[in-house]
């Protein structure tokens, strides 16, 4: 997407530096506001059927894109805030369909394998998208990009269930592992009345978030900003400035299911058990 938009404000627009700001940061305002929202609704309506909504949705808009910048830049921000709103939304759907899906020894690895999925997504997108743009013109990455993630989105939704007992293809054994040693019924989740009021005044809970808001950072502000720092100041072509900016998320691929492997090793053997893995991913 950064490198399309890259390529399109270079060929069909005439945008300063800060309106190239706002069109980057448009997404995260609407990917920021819609976490919370997000995750209470995963709670009630299902984890899986809405973060197939939210890819779709997300997947919709960034066709229409091309199309909606070509009508100015007002028309742009809204559009890109909207898509932010939609993938704001995945992550908490994502988050809660592992307390359900994922054993607690087993968890680390599950859940860095899918955080790796990030990385080789922004690998998958940036490694071509450059290459796209400079032979078939910018709005191609998003018409690819919308494309495969609308087709990705209908087989999530035809195959993805919000709960093991839900799923047609599990096997009574796994079904049973998972249930017992996540000590869950069959039936339907409860409602969790949440303590608030003590969540909000934790000190662990914002040293968590201050350092997950560190990492997200440094890992968005890559993604908005490599691809034009490798256009405009190094002066490499598009193609070649997509597949450099490819390179940090290459390191996330390998790095993250290590950190949780090790995570579920400090579990298996319990030293230090939960806080221990904690610490050694936020250091990581």
């Amino acid at each position: 997407m950064y490198v399309a938009l890259c390529g399109g404000q270079q060929r069909d627009f005439e945008w300063d530096s800060r309106t190239q700001g706002l069109v980057h940061s448009a997404f995260f305002y609407g990917f920021t506001a819609s976490q919370a929202p997000g995750g209470w609704l995963a709670g009630r309506v299902g984890g899986s059927k809405l973060f197939g909504l939210a890819i779709g949705g997300a997947s919709l808009l960034s066709l229409m894109t091309p199309s909606v910048a070509r009508a100015g830049v007002r028309p742009l921000l809204a559009t890109r805030a909207l898509e932010g709103l939609a993938a704001g939304v995945a992550h908490p759907s994502l988050d809660a369909l592992w307390p359900l899906w994922a054993p607690p020894l087993e968890r680390g690895r599950l859940v860095s394998f899918a955080v790796a999925g990030y990385g080789a997504g922004m690998v998958a997108a940036l490694l071509p998208s450059g290459y796209v743009a400079a032979r078939f013109g910018w709005p191609w990455v998003f018409y690819l990009s919308g494309s495969l993630g609308l087709l990705w989105s209908v087989l999530w939704w035809l195959c993805a269930r919000s709960r093991p007992g839900l799923c047609g293809g599990i096997s009574p054994e796994e079904l049973a592992y998972i249930t017992e040693s996540l000590g869950h019924s069959r039936g339907a989740p409860q409602v969790v009345a949440y303590p608030w009021c003590s969540i909000a005044t934790s000190a662990p809970v914002w040293a968590g978030v201050a350092a997950i808001f560190v990492g997200s950072w440094n890992y968005y502000t890559l993604a908005a900003q490599l691809p034009t720092y490798m256009r405009d100041v190094l002066c490499f072509d598009l193609g070649r400035a997509g597949a450099l900016a490819a390179v940090p998320y290459m390191a996330v691929v390998l790095v993250v299911p290590a950190a949780g492997r090790g995570a579920d090793w400090l579990l298996i053997r319990g030293l230090g058990i939960t806080q221990a893995s904690i610490h050694l991913s936020l250091c990581i």
